[in-house]
């Protein structure tokens, strides 16, 4: 409730704005021009020798001019058709994290999800320890590993953590889906005990962007009202899991709504954070 009276607020403002600054510019180019009319001088001290009931024109209209050009920049983030991929400076946690998470290539060898083995290549066998530090540097080409490192920067603050799975491309084949439960119960071993850990309830076609965004979105709403009024800078989507037209919808996901951030941990594991920032269309040639 609180987002959509935020939305409908800077609604009215945008139209307030339009009409401020041609009302304004009306009204100080009309007290302008009656001096003008006058046959007075610019540069005379006659000219600036308005009458009271002039003076309200020059400075109101003025006013309501330069505000009117506040407001429309203040919002022009919002409705700028341009939008570029810009890297987010710093490395604000986030309150809630919403994450695609991919098939794992390992199946874990017990119930206490500290031993796992690899079901690729070479049958390894790798121990957890629940130490998120020392587990995001273990030594395996486990998958789920840059999960941990995805929610590391945000530990020490994060209230909720939103996973989406995938369905099966192949018959017979699981989605990550298949998985979310055992997703859950790894992350609860290094996130703090007050922390909500849930999952989208249908699986997801990563190959379909629409139904990617339409995930993306009954989450993010979610948090939101999970949360009450938790801010966009306070929300991180997450895109390392999934196929890469998980990653388009992310982003795309974020030229809808400016204030969110996402991030994705690249193979050397570092966090890779981003932003849409509207800006002027380059000229082209």
């Amino acid at each position: 409730m609180n987002k959509e009276l935020k939305i409908w607020g800077k609604r009215f403002l945008l139209i307030l704005s339009v009409l401020m600054i041609p009302v304004g510019s009306g009204w100080f180019g009309d007290a302008i021009g009656e001096r003008f009319n006058d046959g007075l001088n610019f540069f005379s001290h006659d000219f600036w020798a308005f009458e009271i009931w002039r003076w309200w024109k020059f400075v109101l209209g003025l006013l309501l001019f330069i505000l009117g050009v506040m407001i429309a920049y203040w919002l022009r983030r919002e409705y700028l058709p341009v939008q570029v991929l810009a890297r987010a400076a710093g490395e604000r946690p986030a309150q809630a994290l919403v994450l695609t998470v991919s098939q794992p290539n390992f199946r874990f060898k017990d119930g206490t999800y500290s031993r796992l083995e690899l079901m690729h290549g070479q049958r390894e066998v790798i121990e957890l320890s629940h130490d998120l530090e020392r587990d995001c540097t273990v030594p395996g080409q486990w998958n789920w590993q840059q999960l941990l490192r995805a929610i590391r920067p945000h530990v020490d603050r994060l209230k909720r953590a939103h996973l989406i799975g995938s369905i099966g491309r192949q018959p017979g084949q699981a989605g990550s889906f298949e998985s979310l439960e055992d997703c859950m119960a790894l992350l609860k071993k290094y996130l703090p005990e007050d922390c909500v850990i849930e999952h989208h309830k249908k699986a997801v076609d990563f190959e379909d962007i629409d139904a990617i965004l339409m995930a993306l979105d009954k989450e993010v709403r979610k948090a939101r009202r999970s949360l009450s009024g938790i801010k966009d800078n306070d929300i991180m989507l997450d895109c390392t899991g999934g196929q890469k037209t998980a990653s388009i919808a992310v982003a795309l996901y974020t030229t809808r709504h400016p204030g969110l951030q996402f991030q994705y941990v690249d193979n050397g594991g570092r966090i890779q954070r981003f932003n849409v920032v509207a800006e002027k269309e380059p000229e082209v040639g």
